[in-house]
């Protein structure tokens, strides 16, 4: 399970934005520095919650903090897609981020809760195996997307 909350919110959400991210400028009419502001925010959103992450695991626990970002990855990455602006594409973007880091830093916990010390290297190698998969999936269909859809 952990793998695949990975793969949704490194190898989807994350990861995979510097794939999409030229289209999302021609699309959205941005200049480079928008560009930028918008990679910025995934960034910046994912900072803030890995400081933050593990005082809510304390109070909600890491399976609560895990459910509720994957909520939350889903809903920046439609509110990215659907974006018709700067601000509401900043927006998705930052979502993606801090959910990003809600998902990522109670999973490496969980880890090393679940699995002994012979077998946590194994463990995390798998589930850090989700968010490479993602940015083959993603590296994949993103073009097959944008010949059968177009640019926007």
């Amino acid at each position: 399970m952990i793998t695949l909350c990975n793969l949704a919110a490194l190898g989807f959400a994350r990861f995979s934005f510097g794939a999409i991210l030229p289209f999302m400028k021609n699309g959205l009419g941005l200049n480079y520095q928008q560009t930028g502001f918008l990679a910025l925010s995934i960034f910046l959103g994912y900072l803030i919650a890995v400081l933050v992450a593990g005082h809510f695991v304390l109070i909600f626990k890491a399976k609560k903090v895990i459910v509720f970002s994957l909520f939350l990855v889903s809903t920046g990455m439609v509110l990215t897609a659907s974006a018709d602006s700067f601000y509401i594409s900043f927006i998705g973007c930052f979502i993606i981020g801090v959910a990003s880091g809600g998902i990522y830093v109670p999973s490496l916990g969980l880890l090393g809760q679940w699995f002994t010390n012979k077998s946590k290297g194994m463990a995390m190698g798998i589930a850090m195996a989700g968010s490479g998969g993602g940015m083959v999936f993603s590296g994949v269909t993103v073009p097959i997307l944008i010949a059968q859809t177009g640019t926007n």
